[in-house]
């Protein structure tokens, strides 16, 4: 479920507790449908995967986790700040391949594959040094964007999927311009994770 809060309200701060955080841009529904088509055929199999409702697809930029929520608001006007001096200009991505991630000959992961950019690559390196300043640790690898779109609640080999999902490799799902991003709070629940977006950032448009 996605939930929108459009200000970080001063009744939102009364309390000190932790708030699970990450950084991501939305997608245009139809790159969404037209990975959901691909992959019908692998959710039509009887296996233990959960996977991503449609709603809840997204690219994360940056995983927070656990943050006190009384120092949201000077996070959110830190990175008001980077972006504004930063003059990041909205740019594009294209959403290509579907892929996996596994562990000792086990399905772990399906996703959809995030070409290369420079642009997102820059985005994210400036967010990790601004989130450093509070204390969120910077990644210790390589910065690997994809859109999670099913995670494994059993054990599944991966050798009979290897093929399965290979063959779908090299779908292009189109490209769409990143103009904006979100700071989203995770809300983990028995029938899924609610995502509520705290504070939407926006980009220099490109033709400026």
């Amino acid at each position: 479920m996605l939930v929108v809060k459009n200000v970080i309200s001063l009744d939102y701060l009364c309390y000190n507790y932790n708030v699970r955080l990450f950084i991501a841009a939305e997608l245009p529904e139809v790159i969404k449908a037209k990975i959901l088509s691909s992959v019908k055929n692998l959710r039509s199999l009887k296996l233990p995967l959960k996977w991503v409702e449609e709603k809840n697809i997204h690219l994360t930029i940056k995983f927070i986790g656990d943050f006190r929520n009384n120092k949201l608001a000077d996070l959110t006007a830190a990175i008001d700040r980077l972006v504004d001096e930063s003059k990041i200009r909205a740019f594009k991505i294209r959403i290509r391949g579907i892929g996996f991630f596994s562990s000792h000959n086990l399905l772990r992961v399906i996703w959809a594959g995030v070409e290369k950019s420079s642009s997102l690559e820059s985005l994210y390196q400036k967010l990790e040094e601004t989130l450093e300043r509070f204390a969120v640790q910077k990644e210790n690898r390589i910065f690997s964007p994809h859109l999670t779109l099913a995670r494994a609640k059993g054990n599944i080999f991966l050798k009979p999927m290897q093929a399965k999902i290979e063959h779908l490799a090299s779908e292009d799902f189109g490209e769409f311009f990143v103009d904006r991003f979100f700071l989203f709070q995770s809300e983990l629940h028995s029938q899924g994770p609610v995502y509520t977006i705290l504070k939407e950032f926006d980009l220099v448009s490109a033709s400026d």
